[in-house]
């Protein structure tokens, strides 16, 4: 009987670190395809609190802009510029990884493996999705399920879960790798979008 118990939990740890490790593929994957392409370029939606937003975003790497309509944030690697707002009001930061996130939700994919235990969903309308789970109580996004296109490893949706219990889904409509953009794209030009007024953080 002990024999039997010691292997079925033996059995157990096996599938339990198998799907983990199916889990890390998946999103390893994903990350390799999206880092692999010169930019990728994706047409999305925010939905918060019942409101839907629609955006725009360029993204090579690290480096990201993204044009929400009112709001426009570029980010270069280092510095990140957000445009916000009516009155057109810019703050400049150095944002930290969680700062990041909040910004830009498909940043996890590179930052999943240090912040964030992983494992896998059921799959839902043909996606794969997986669940990553904040490893600390500091970190704003808690929590994201993200379903990805097994057909071409790209995010198709990304549901997160703040500190604060909110929730926020990206809802991608179209997303396709492309030929490389001018490095200038992830740096705010005053002259094509003025400011009212400068806000730096850094």
């Amino acid at each position: 009987m002990k024999k039997s118990l010691l292997f079925l939990l033996i059995s157990l740890v096996a599938l339990s670190a198998s799907a983990a490790e199916s889990a890390s593929s998946v999103l390893a994957r994903c990350a390799s395809t999206v880092n692999a392409a010169k930019a990728i370029k994706a047409t999305f939606y925010y939905n918060v609190d019942g409101m839907k937003v629609d955006c725009s975003m360029t993204m090579a790497k690290q480096r990201f802009f993204i044009d929400a309509g009112a709001t426009k944030i570029w980010y270069d690697g280092t510095t990140q510029w957000t445009l916000a707002g009516d009155n057109a009001s810019l703050s400049i930061t150095d944002p930290t990884e969680d700062e990041l996130l909040e910004s830009n939700p498909f940043v996890i994919l590179n930052h999943y493996s240090k912040s964030y235990t992983c494992r896998l969903l059921t799959p839902e309308n043909g996606l794969k999705r997986v669940e990553l789970v904040a490893r600390s109580s500091a970190m704003s996004v808690r929590k994201a399920v993200i379903s990805i296109d097994p057909a071409t490893n790209l995010p198709e949706k990304i549901i997160v879960t703040l500190s604060g219990g909110r929730t926020a889904a990206v809802v991608v409509t179209k997303i396709t790798r492309t030929a490389a953009v001018q490095p200038a794209t992830f740096v705010y030009d005053a002259k094509k979008f003025p400011a009212s007024e400068t806000i730096d953080l850094r």
